[in-house]
């Protein structure tokens, strides 16, 4: 399963805008996280992920959960100042 986009959470509640939680969904590739500049919890844990995006411009990313995927690399820009769960 791809998920087509993660716009949806722009236009939701405020509380929602800052942490998006897609876990245990089959996702194969997160689309549309790069654009939610805001954001400041990604949870996509248990899913089929194999390649994290470019999170770069994820500045106010605090936690990234993304255990429970098959994610083989990590990208050479990923913030190590983040806690993140493998």
């Amino acid at each position: 399963m791809l998920l087509p986009s993660l716009a949806w959470c722009r236009s939701a509640h405020a509380v929602v805008r800052h942490i998006a939680v897609v876990s245990h969904n089959k996702i194969e590739m997160l689309r549309g996280v790069s654009s939610l500049a805001a954001l400041r919890k990604l949870s996509a844990a248990n899913n089929r992920v194999r390649v994290l995006p470019d999170l770069s411009a994820l500045h106010f990313l605090q936690e990234l959960r993304m255990h429970g995927n098959y994610i083989t690399a990590l990208p050479a820009n990923l913030n190590l100042n983040i806690r993140c769960v493998m």
